[in-house]
């Protein structure tokens, strides 16, 4: 028979102060392999699990699960691989990932061997996961990161460590334990030339992108729902009605993909 492990973390939210920082909870090194079938990680104020990672002998899988209760819902960054299945995002370091946002709570497959798609995880070194924790009652978002091992052979996962915001709806910058971002594509020599203003929007929101062709809006509120689109957009946005917050802009175009966060009042 097998031995079950389980792991749980308690992280408190602190109280309403005027600045925030990241807190980082070090030393986890809990192992997820053929003889520990589950571990459980639990932070903020409850002690219910917010996330499963689960290990799965036959077909020799690993995977994460995001909770959704009356009291909250967790969900993972994620990337669909087809037929209702999805893999973690990878997150480079120093990364602020608010752009961010597709978020899933299950089933995420760290890896599978019966599922084909490119593990981006499995042998790399440590990975940083993107996660966050939606409150229903007080709506308020937490996010978080979560670093990672996955053996080259993909059957032995080290949780590492896991760092968040200690204030609602704060992105925690990822650390230096992970992988450097190697793009040097188009897109991001592009992204300097992005302009947003003014930050804060009261009215009007306007955007500059130097782009070939036209440009696709869609606009995200902080829990992931697509709160507006435009096929063709033309560079400015009317957001005189539009509850003060912050929201996600993404910029489909024929270079490819930008995303920014935005401030409304």
């Amino acid at each position: 028979m097998k031995k079950s492990y389980i792991l749980v973390i308690f992280v408190f939210l602190l109280s309403a102060k005027s600045s925030f920082a990241i807190l980082v909870v070090e030393n986890i090194n809990k192992k997820l392999s053929g003889d520990t079938t589950v571990i459980d990680l639990s932070f903020g104020p409850l002690a219910a699990p917010l996330f499963t990672f689960n290990y799965f002998a036959i077909p020799g899988s690993i995977s994460i699960t995001g909770k959704i209760t009356s009291e909250y819902n967790s969900s993972l960054l994620a990337e669909p691989i087809g037929g209702g299945n999805y893999t973690p995002t990878r997150l480079y370091n120093n990364a602020d990932f608010s752009t961010m946002s597709n978020y899933a709570r299950s089933p995420i497959f760290i890896h599978n061997n019966n599922l084909t798609f490119d593990n981006k995880l499995k042998g790399t070194g440590n990975n940083y996961l993107g996660a966050r924790v939606i409150f229903p009652a007080t709506k308020e978002t937490i996010y978080l990161w979560i670093l990672v091992n996955l053996n080259a052979d993909g059957t032995e996962l080290n949780i590492i460590k896991l760092g968040y915001e200690d204030e609602p709806g704060k992105f925690p910058l990822t650390g230096t334990e992970g992988q450097n971002n190697p793009s040097s594509s188009l897109l991001e020599q592009l992204k300097p030339q992005l302009n947003i203003y003014p930050q804060p929007a009261t009215d009007r929101l306007f955007v500059q992108y130097p782009t070939k062709g036209g440009i696709e809006l869609s606009v995200y509120n902080l829990s992931g729902e697509l709160i507006y689109s435009e096929k063709d957009f033309g560079g400015e946005l009317q957001v005189a009605n539009w509850p003060a917050g912050i929201y996600f802009l993404q910029l489909n175009s024929a270079e490819g993909i930008l995303q920014r966060k935005v401030w409304v009042e």
